[in-house]
Parts: C-alpha cells; structure tokens; sequence
C-alpha cells in the first residue's frame, strides 16, 4: 500500500488499512482511515460518510503528533 502522509501500512492482525479517508466508501469495524494527520478505527459496520473525528462511528487510533 502507499506511504500516507509519511506512515508506514500498519498490517495489524485484525486491521484494514484502507489509507486516506474516502467519504464514499464504506468501512465496517476494524477498518483504519487516515484524516488530517491522524489514523482512526472504525467501530460500527457500514460507516459511510461520517467524518472520523465522529467518535459514535469512530475511535483515534494514532494521533498525529503536533509541530511533526
């Protein structure tokens, strides 16, 4: 997969890295999306169009490190 914003892909058991966050595309549970710096985990199937900042759809997984 591509280097996003300077991140390696994660390939964590259990995790789908789908890279920079798409609000067209559908994620379930576990899926990982790259916003703003930041890589966040979806916790509810069939997520679509919900910004990851959103915490009822989404958790911070790695918070972008500020002045980085």
């Amino acid at each position: 997969m591509n280097n996003y914003n300077g991140y390696r892909e994660l390939n964590l058991v259990g995790f789908t890295d789908k890279g920079e966050y798409d609000p067209d595309a559908e994620y379930v549970k576990n899926d990982l999306a790259h916003y703003k710096g930041s890589i966040y985990k979806c916790i509810v199937d069939g997520t679509v169009g919900v910004l990851p900042t959103e915490r009822s759809n989404w958790n911070c997984f790695m918070n972008r490190l500020e002045g980085v």
